[in-house]
């Protein structure tokens, strides 16, 4: 059993800049009121920092936090706000296991909302690709050889968004060597990176001035009606419509007739054209040259694409 601390809340630092979720000032607040009412029942966890000291110009002396949360920071919030100190207990890992840590006790509490998720998934595929580039000492993604659409201009955002996960799933099993079961455990199996990274370079990226407030809305709790706001191409049209559900309606569809838009209807991508010349063309082979064609054809997918294939036969041999 690990020993439980007490200490100062105003020595941890909330790590505001790193969390994976969202922060929600009044559920902070109400657990701050609980905890001086009750006590604090669930200790948060913490890690030790290497403490250093800064001697300013004007002779003062600040030393750095000596720990950093790693759960908890609404519970943390809550001590600071009250005055109350802190039970927290001392974790160690690398930044990658930190990370999971964060991630394994939502899921215990909870299912990360859409939007959380969105943000846990870059944070971890900043992580594994600064891994990469550290390994082999260099400094972009071109010298690792990924990331090809994703920093062209040609293509869509959301066609640089699938390609950003397909990388981030290489990068994920290079860098970390993580199992199939581990990363479908923590939500990093292909697709759910796939949807996710969609959702954050379409939505959250772009929009972080309007998060504190749509996190609220009920279209942002559900996964799906945030993939069809990402399937809108046009990024202005993309904020009319977050703009719209901000300011009063809780129907996805009615945000979309607002600003003339069918959820029906979404504007096709560019790689359609292409995909529809593969389609016509395998069409028009027999099937002893399909056959034949095959073992070529998923010779030029990378591990992660691979990963999709597999998925979508399952699924269909499922449904049968």
């Amino acid at each position: 059993m690990k020993t439980i601390l007490t200490l100062d809340a105003f020595t941890i630092d909330p790590d505001e800049k790193g969390r994976i979720g969202l922060f929600f000032p009044a559920k902070a607040a109400a657990l701050g009121l609980l905890m001086k009412q009750n006590g604090q029942n669930d200790p948060i966890k913490v890690v030790k920092l290497a403490t250093k000291s800064t001697k300013h110009a004007d002779g003062k002396v600040t030393t750095s936090y000596p720990w950093r949360v790693v759960t908890g920071r609404h519970r943390l919030e809550g001590c600071l706000r009250e005055g109350l100190q802190v039970q927290a207990i001392e974790v160690v890992g690398t930044a990658i296991e930190l990370l999971g840590i964060q991630k394994s006790e939502n899921l215990e509490r909870r299912d990360l909302e859409p939007l959380e998720h969105s943000m846990f998934v870059r944070v971890v595929a900043d992580e594994a690709r600064n891994a990469l580039l550290e390994k082999h000492g260099v400094t972009s993604d071109k010298a690792l050889g990924g990331l090809s659409k994703a920093n062209r201009a040609q293509f869509s955002e959301a066609e640089k968004a699938d390609e950003f996960a397909e990388a981030t799933a290489d990068n994920l099993s290079t860098a970390f060597g993580w199992k199939e079961e581990t990363a479908k455990a923590l939500g990093l199996d292909p697709k759910s990176l796939q949807r996710a990274l969609r959702i954050h370079r379409l939505i959250v990226e772009p929009f972080h001035d309007l998060i504190d407030v749509f996190k609220d809305h009920p279209v942002a709790k559900v996964r799906d009606s945030l993939l069809k706001i990402c399937a809108i191409a046009d990024e202005p049209t993309r904020r009319k419509v977050v703009e719209c559900l901000c300011a009063g309606p809780t129907d996805l569809g009615c945000a979309f007739a607002h600003c003339s838009l069918s959820p029906e209807k979404a504007e096709p991508e560019p790689y359609r054209k292409f995909s529809g010349q593969i389609i016509g063309g395998w069409s028009r082979l027999n099937t002893a040259q399909q056959r034949r064609f095959i073992p070529e054809f998923v010779s030029q997918l990378t591990p992660a694409q691979r990963f999709f294939l597999r998925d979508e036969l399952n699924q269909k041999e499922d449904g049968q």
